[in-house]
């Protein structure tokens, strides 16, 4: 059987004209073996005492000589891109290398005489019954091995589906915020009870091809109410915004883009005056444009924690619309008989999410817009603490100036406490959700 097995070598080997180098150096290496170990043999029976040193006995044939098997190392060396070591003046290294390169040509041309493989050998009773532990030699060739059945023929097509890349990202967030508060009538200290409910909602929509185009929009909304001591309106609006942002943006370096922006914004419902049918805003009455081309320069931290967009406008347009002929006329700023009126001027833009700490973010939007006439500046702020996947507590911090109107400051010609600067706080907690 073993006669056979190197016989069946042999013949694979040199059936391959390409390779016949080899498979003829494995032969006579062989050949020059036999003949060593046959002189050696006679000058052990003769007596002899000197005993040269290229004729001691090795096992480095030995894979020849047993049932054709599969092993490791001749693939790992058929695949080592060093230099050939069949050719090496190491004799023991020529004889491996040589060995393993006549069993990889057999496992090519003749994989059908490959009857066991090497764990099965290692297996095997050794000389030896003391050595019981096994030689790892194994080579991991991916973390992941898929069973395949060589031994049978795929009959169905294999059907190949290409996906284009995904361009758009839409992600966005709802919350719903409560506060409450009661007093007893005797309560020592005076009090009014006190409800308020605040939504909010936030929607994304970004475009980025990968390349040089990018497209970012976003739609905010809030609307809050609270319980009130007026007497003609039980409830009253304390967050009242519609807002659409959207920005196209061409690239123009590594984090520059060539950009042009629009932003509108209104409110939802009316504000009244307090114990007076007299409200101060309606849907559309105003509503602010902002028309801006410049650069925008994006950022973003290694671990994403802080990023955010700076758009940086040289001109920019404004119109503050108005629908309401009441506060048409209440506006200085609108000619009669019109029902908007048009700036030009620099703008700023900056957007930032920061987290701070696990379940602590701050989003931040500052705006920054002047003309010949007037000044408006917003910085609008919201912390929020995230106490699960829909609990959260929000405060929101809105401080703002906005000298484009005297009623801002003036109220029948008294000058307000705060002049043209306002400001806005909002303590809450409730449901919250992304998506």
């Amino acid at each position: 059987m073993r006669f056979k097995a190197l016989f069946l070598v042999v013949f694979a080997s040199a059936s391959l004209q390409a390779q016949q180098t080899v498979a003829d150096s494995v032969i006579s290496l062989y050949r020059h073996r036999m003949d060593s170990l046959r002189t050696e043999q006679q000058k052990r029976d003769l007596g002899a005492s000197r005993v040269s040193n290229q004729a001691n006995f090795n096992p480095y044939f030995y894979r020849l000589l047993l049932p054709a098997t599969y092993y490791q190392s001749p693939m790992q060396q058929a695949f080592n891109l060093g230099p050939d070591l069949c050719y090496s003046p190491d004799y023991a290294v020529a004889a491996n290398a040589a060995t393993g390169s006549a069993l990889a040509r057999m496992y090519v041309a003749a994989p059908w005489l490959v009857v066991r493989t090497e764990e099965e050998v290692m297996g095997e009773q050794g000389l030896r019954d003391d050595v019981k532990s096994p030689v790892d030699n194994t080579v991991k060739l991916a973390d992941k091995a898929v069973p395949v059945d060589l031994g049978s023929e795929v009959i169905e097509p294999v059907e190949i589906k290409a996906r284009r890349p995904k361009f758009w990202k839409v992600k966005g967030n709802g919350s719903m915020q409560f506060t409450q508060s009661y007093f007893s009538p005797n309560w020592y200290q005076g009090g009014d009870p006190n409800y308020a409910a605040l939504a909010m909602l936030t929607l994304d929509a970004n475009y980025d091809n990968k390349q040089k185009l990018q497209w970012d929009n976003k739609l905010e909304g809030q609307l809050g109410f609270q319980t009130s001591d007026d007497e003609l309106h039980k409830f009253k609006p304390t967050s009242n915004l519609l807002r659409a942002t959207t920005k196209l943006g061409y690239k123009a370096a590594k984090n520059w883009y060539y950009s042009a922006q629009v932003q509108a914004y209104t409110q939802l419902v009316r504000q009244y005056k307090k114990n007076s049918e007299e409200f101060v805003s309606d849907f559309l009455s105003p509503l602010n444009m902002n028309v801006a081309v410049g650069m925008d320069y994006k950022f973003n931290s290694k671990k994403n924690k802080f990023n955010g967009s700076l758009f940086l406008a040289p001109i920019a347009y404004n119109m503050r619309y108005i629908r309401n002929e009441e506060l048409r006329k209440a506006d200085s700023n609108i000619k009669e008989g019109k029902y908007a009126y048009h700036n030009f001027g620099p703008s700023i833009l900056l957007r930032y999410h920061w987290d701070i700490v696990k379940n602590v973010s701050w989003d931040s939007r500052l705006f920054f817009f002047t003309s010949l006439h007037y000044v408006n500046v917003e910085w609008e702020n919201t912390i929020n603490f995230t106490i699960n996947k829909y609990l959260s507590s929000k405060v929101f911090i809105y401080p703002r100036f906005d000298d484009s109107n005297k009623r801002y400051a003036y109220d029948d010609n008294e000058r307000r406490k705060h002049g043209y600067l306002m400001f806005k706080e909002l303590l809450s907690l409730g449901l919250s959700y992304n998506f």
